[in-house]
């Protein structure tokens, strides 16, 4: 198996498996800007500080004292590892460099004794075309530096700028050294500011997680996100045996329509309009877990930490004790502040390092908002439903829907198809009055009730309640007919009318009953009436004086 050298770039040795092949030559080629230059002497610095392997840096531009300045920003003090004899700064020009390679003093050779010297970075491969514009020339220039630094035993990474964005075009320079490394930055709309992506476009003799990995520059240097991949999972006869379990909702008359409660280790996507209950009902779905001492996270990107905690509270007031015994965590970010690969990322670490069993997101569609286009936002929300199911992790998904009514159909909530379940919370009117509406419409290999329920606010949270009996269209928005509480309010007192004649009629009743069921007959009489003035809105007390 070949030797490995790790490069200490937090998150880029997880990208190649453990680093870059020992006396390999990495090409790091991006934009102005990108880092290119950070990353080399990142590599440079953290083989000295590390691992004890000492480096020299060649650079065609700028002069030491300015590489000194810039490396400083970082906590990088190249001065002083110069003087303790572990590196070496070397400014110079490429027809010097290339003299340096094909002269036989054993320059280089040299400099490698006196420090120990095994990294090195050139910065950048670009300026040797001020040697020659021939492309023939140039990469046979580019092969002897390649193979000098080779023979000499070092690892080396060469730098080089991009002209172009566009990934389809290939410059001579990948054909030549083993691992290429693409840095690049996309601006976004609005306040966003830009993306970095690193991505390994060839990594000779090595596996490598491909797929673009957002970066950022730190105060330390690079930092990369590798993009989590999810497993490819194999069927056995064990998971096959496995029962169904089922995780407590937390909302009273909720677990009944879902014949239990959610499905543990799956994803559950709660789509409705703002202001419905989307997020109140997730912190029911956090609040029951941290009862049964099951740890739970919540990723919220609108609403503020304390707001979510007071909600929390007015729900359940041992909130405070569950955030204290880390049974919750609430970590809220900008969406225009992260990727959702970095997000993603966090997550999976978040998880991992909590023990998490029980993961909101608030919301989904604030997550992958800008991303760039529909198939790359599928693509990461189906990474973070099979990440979390391979954790053991129970997810709540939130998803906002723009019309403030109705639906015709499932396909209209984004990102229902990879959901195991799929809650609907909306608008509906009823008699002349907004009454929210809850539905299952979707619980993959399960069976649930397909109730249009009330879904009903409480100063403890929300409570599902009664079905819409008697009506139909309430999913769409606009029902039609008669709503059986209504009728019920009718007929009950009705009712109590008529058991009283027949008292009255069965037979003889002395006086102070029959006064007893006249007050009763006319106390729902009025009952009846209030009701009716109620629903078409005529006057009550005026119509009393009127009688």
């Amino acid at each position: 198996m070949s030797e490995k050298v790790a490069t200490g770039i937090p998150g880029l040795d997880e990208i190649f498996q453990g680093g870059v092949l020992k006396g390999s030559s990495v090409l790091v080629e991006g934009p102005p800007g990108s880092g290119k230059t950070t990353l080399g002497l990142q590599f440079v610095v953290n083989g000295i500080t590390q691992f004890d392997e000492g480096g020299i840096v060649i650079t065609f531009e700028q002069f030491p004292d300015q590489l000194y300045r810039d490396a400083l920003s970082f906590g990088w003090d190249l001065k002083r590892l110069e003087e303790d004899g572990k590196l070496r700064v070397v400014c110079t020009s490429p027809p010097v460099l290339e003299r340096m390679l094909r002269s036989t003093d054993g320059m280089l050779e040299k400099i490698r004794d006196e420090i120990g010297a095994k990294r090195i970075v050139v910065d950048s491969v670009t300026h040797l075309h001020r040697i020659t514009d021939n492309l023939i020339l140039l990469r046979e220039l580019v092969h002897t530096l390649v193979n000098g630094l080779k023979l000499l035993g070092f690892t080396a990474l060469l730098t080089k700028e991009v002209t172009t964005h566009e990934p389809t075009v290939i410059d001579f320079e990948e054909y030549v050294v083993d691992t290429v490394i693409r840095l690049n930055y996309v601006s976004l709309p609005g306040t966003a500011g830009a993306r970095r992506w690193l991505e390994v476009r060839k990594a000779r003799g090595q596996s490598y997680i491909d797929g673009r990995h957002p970066y950022r520059i730190t105060e330390s240097g690079l930092r990369v996100f590798p993009c989590p991949r999810p497993k490819q999972r194999e069927l056995t006869v064990r998971g096959l045996r496995n029962a169904v379990e089922r995780v407590p909702s937390g909302v009273a008359g909720l677990d009944e329509i879902l014949m239990g409660g959610y499905v543990r280790n799956t994803t559950t996507l709660i789509a409705g309009p703002s202001g419905a209950g989307k997020t109140m009902l997730s912190l029911h779905f956090l609040l029951s877990g941290a009862c049964m001492r099951e740890r739970g996270l919540l990723l919220t990107f609108q609403e503020s930490p304390w707001r979510v905690i007071q909600t929390m509270n007015t729900i359940d007031p041992n909130t405070p004790k569950y955030i204290k015994q880390r049974l919750l965590r609430v970590e809220h970010l900008l969406p225009m502040n992260f990727s959702p690969e970095e997000v993603i990322f966090n997550l999976v670490k978040w998880c991992e390092e909590l023990r998490i069993k029980r993961l909101v997101i608030d919301s989904i569609s604030d997550l992958l908002s800008l991303v760039e286009s529909e198939e790359v936002a599928h693509d990461l929300a189906y990474s973070i439903v099979k990440l979390m199911e391979e954790r053991g992790v129970t997810t709540l998904m939130t998803y906002e829907l723009k019309q403030v009514t109705g639906i015709t159909s499932i396909s209209e909530i984004g990102f229902s198809f990879i959901a195991d379940t799929v809650i609907y919370i909306g608008f509906t009117e009823v008699e002349s009055e907004v009454a929210k509406v809850i539905s299952v419409l979707k619980l993959r290999g399960g069976i649930h009730q397909t109730d249009l329920r009330r879904l009903i606010v409480t100063e403890r949270g929300l409570k599902v309640g009664t079905k819409f009996t008697g009506l139909t269209g309430v999913l769409m928005g606009a029902p039609m007919g008669h709503y059986r509480e209504t009728v019920d309010e009718l007929i009950q007192p009705l009712t109590f009318v008529s058991d009283f004649i027949d008292m009255l009629a069965e037979g003889e009743v002395d006086e102070n009953k029959r006064k007893e069921l006249l007050s009763n007959m006319k106390e729902q009489v009025l009952k009846v009436m209030k009701s009716l003035c109620e629903k078409y809105e005529v006057d009550y007390e005026a119509l009393l004086e009127g009688t």
